[in-house]
């Protein structure tokens, strides 16, 4: 008798698929790391005793590669063991090679109880099914009370069920002070389904039913139906009032009280030392060797206009002529490029930093800070994770949620409503944070899994109809059903809160086009200014016509038909 790869139709040597899929991993994950690393290429020397830099990324790639090799999907659990191995074992018989059972983590279990006719055999049976009101996993459909058995629920396990036609079920709701127990074991006694599967008042539970280590220990589960694992759940961040004037935000107060009385000295120096040195006094004809008056371009409306062009990169017609007017102008040019890049340096800053989603991006942070506290679903497998773990991180967030027992809480449900208030992580399965994140808008993942583990079918210890199902769910999951109802109550019959489909951008989409708040300033100082510039036309045009009606000794009135006429006919 040989093992086989289940998903692979050559003959090998068990030994020889393992090695091979363990190369096969390793260079894929030594591939991925130098793809990645393109400052620093990683590298090491045989003769240093001091651990690879890189070591630990190259474990936690080949963690999360969910390739599948020749012995099937290439899974690891939270210790670094090989979970989810499925082998063939088969024999060869006179008609060829049979398999006769499948090996996996849990052992090996044969396959004469999942011939046609023992199936057939077991369609008289009804099975009573444990589970308890979960969405999306298990619910009551509406007008529940105009249907019977099992038509009266719904959701993701229930769909599961009735992809088993050949077998009948009762479902039996297990609630204890409406929360959803999978079963917590304490001072030597499991709760919840697990107790209903040991004292035999069941013949299975499905349900969002973690597989750990313990609960194997005590019953017998399926092949998962889902794979998962641990992550953050987090309310996101709100978006900070809208400021017209984020644009001043670069500088401080104080700093553009400095630019401005910068801008007011310069311009009146420029003026006083243009008015003493002699070689800015120049005849206004060039003709003329001997002008009997000379004239300074530099007059004060002319320095704050040579100051204020150098300031906004633009320049102005004025060009000085001695020696100390360029020095000053060419101090005062670099001044200027100092600051206008200080200022667009910083200003992407400010943009980018105001619209960062939450301070929060993975666990290690998490731990770094006390503003928010976090906890788990008290006494179940999430909480035995980090209770076991023996990563600091983790070891460091047990201890701080162990100092402080307010952060657990008995359900989901009131770990969502602690998440939604604000200033709290809830720590839950990947599954059930998608489903919120669909239903709650204001909610986001942070971080990836923090583990790696699976959801399967719990059976009483050594049932005669866990092979049977086990050999369901793989064919489910071959056909691509379980991916189907995936999509089907994790997407599509989501109902969000509000009635607007969350959208949830990725960190790598976090930046995105401004919007009319964070520009609204410049746009209101242009109006402004354009409508001070409009304004101070229409005075000197007035201006002007009183001061000709008054030389000319004539009215306002006729002055300001005459300019109106003189424009009509210039244009």
């Amino acid at each position: 008798m040989q093992c086989f790869s289940y998903s692979y139709l050559f003959q090998f040597q068990l030994q020889t698929a393992l090695l091979y899929d363990s190369v096969d991993l390793f260079g894929k994950a030594i591939q991925h790391l130098y793809s990645k690393q393109t400052v620093f290429k990683p590298s090491m020397s045989c003769e240093s005793k001091d651990p690879w830099v890189f070591g630990e990324s190259l474990i936690n790639i080949m963690k999360m590669d969910f390739t599948k090799g020749l012995t099937g999907p290439i899974r690891f659990d939270e210790y670094g063991q090989r979970s989810d191995i499925l082998l063939d074992v088969i024999e060869l018989r006179d008609d060829g090679f049979i398999k006769t059972a499948f090996w996996n983590t849990s052992g090996i279990t044969t396959l004469n109880e999942t011939k046609i006719e023992d199936i057939k055999s077991l369609s008289n049976i009804t099975f009573k099914v444990g589970t308890c009101i979960n969405p999306p996993y298990v619910d009551y459909r509406p007008n529940h009370e105009d249907y019977e058995g099992i038509d009266q629920y719904q959701g993701f396990c229930i769909d599961i069920l009735k992809a088993m036609p050949e077998f009948k079920f009762d479902i039996i709701i297990h609630d204890t002070s409406s929360r959803c127990s999978n079963g917590g074991f304490k001072n030597g006694s499991w709760s919840g389904l697990m107790r209903e599967l040991l004292e035999n008042r069941i013949d299975l539970a499905i349900n969002d039913l973690t597989i750990t280590q313990e609960r194997r220990s005590w019953v017998d589960f399926t092949q998962p139906f889902m794979n998962l694992g641990i992550s953050i759940l987090i309310r996101k961040q709100e978006p900070p009032p809208t400021d017209y004037f984020s644009f001043l935000a670069p500088f401080s107060l104080e700093v553009w009280l400095y630019v401005l009385t910068a801008f007011l000295g310069v311009s009146l120096l420029m003026y006083i030392t243009s008015r003493i040195t002699p070689y800015e006094w120049v005849s206004s004809h060039m003709c003329e060797t001997e002008p009997e008056e000379l004239e300074n371009q530099f007059s004060l409306g002319n320095c704050l206009w040579f100051t204020l062009g150098s300031i906004m990169q633009q320049g102005s017609d004025l060009a000085p002529r001695a020696l100390s007017t360029r020095a000053l102008a060419s101090v005062w040019g670099f001044f200027t490029l100092i600051m206008v890049s200080s200022y667009t340096a910083n200003l992407a800053a400010v943009l980018t930093v105001s619209r960062m989603e939450s301070p929060i991006a993975s666990a290690d942070d998490l731990v770094r800070q006390t503003k928010i506290t976090y906890g788990c679903l008290q006494g179940m497998s999430t909480c035995k994770f980090f209770e076991k773990s023996n990563h600091s991180t983790y070891q460091r967030m047990w201890s701080a949620m162990e100092s402080n027992p307010g952060v657990f809480v008995k359900g989901n449900d009131e770990g969502i409503d602690r998440t939604l208030k604000g200033n709290y992580a809830f720590l839950m399965e990947s599954s059930s944070i998608e489903f919120n994140m669909a239903k709650y808008c204001n909610l986001t993942q942070v971080g990836g899994l923090l583990d790696q583990k699976g959801y399967g079918i719990a059976f009483p210890p050594n049932s005669p109809y866990r092979a049977v199902f086990s050999n369901r769910v793989i064919g489910l999951q071959e056909s691509g059903k379980l991916d189907e109802l995936k999509k089907l109550w994790w997407v599509e019959n989501v109902t969000p809160v509000g009635g607007v489909k969350c959208v949830h951008h990725k960190k790598a989409d976090a930046v995105a086009a401004l919007k009319i708040g964070d520009v609204g300033g410049v746009f209101l100082v242009l109006l402004v200014g354009t409508g001070f510039g409009c304004l101070l036309v229409i005075l000197e045009f007035i201006w002007k016509t009183k001061k000709v009606a008054r030389h000319q000794r004539v009215s306002n009135w006729t002055t300001l038909r005459n300019f109106c006429s003189l424009l009509i006919i210039a244009h």
